[in-house]
């Protein structure tokens, strides 16, 4: 029932997409994540990938807004969330190159030179078995499953431990 009342005093339009607030958001991520580790073809997987660091990175205004937490309360705690995690900045940069194939070097938490290929091993097919996705980015070699891991894992960490620590843990965290 607290949900429901955080709901509809956020102001937040009634609608299918905002009716389970950031917890619907974060349930999004992790079925993208899974789809993406899962997927039968390569594009599928770099397509659900992308949409988690999509969904991920957008977490941001999901939260402050269904939650109501005053602008610059949330400008401090963001800065220090994402200064802290490295993996939110790749996050960032790589939400940012999906959806306008380039970024600008003054707008790249990073890096502006993101390179993403395919990781497989040779066997009897035309293009070997695929084994995932690797992001090239700031002279350092990233797999994309375990960069997603480490976002989703940085998430619920700050959740739990500087957004709500006074509050009632949220039905999400306590799926835990």
């Amino acid at each position: 029932m607290d949900h429901l009342r955080r709901w509809l005093e956020s102001g937040v339009p009634l609608s299918v997409h905002t009716s389970n607030g950031w917890y619907g958001q974060i349930e999004r991520m992790e079925r993208f994540k899974k789809r993406s580790i899962e997927a039968d073809n390569v594009d599928d997987s770099l397509d659900f990938s992308f949409a988690f660091f999509q969904s991920c990175y957008h977490l941001r205004e999901w939260i402050p807004t269904f939650e109501s937490i005053d602008k610059a309360e949330w400008s401090k705690k963001w800065k220090k969330f994402i200064n802290n995690n490295d993996c939110i900045r790749y996050c960032r940069d790589l939400c940012n190159v999906s959806k306008h194939m380039t970024i600008d070097v003054d707008k790249a938490s990073i890096t502006a030179n993101v390179i993403i290929t395919r990781e497989y091993e040779e066997d009897e097919s035309e293009n070997g078995k695929f084994l995932g996705w690797t992001l090239h980015i700031d002279n350092k070699e990233m797999d994309f499953f375990k960069l997603m891991e480490d976002c989703t894992e940085a998430w619920k960490k700050f959740i739990k431990e500087d957004l709500f620590e006074s509050l009632e843990i949220s039905k999400y965290l306590e799926k835990e």
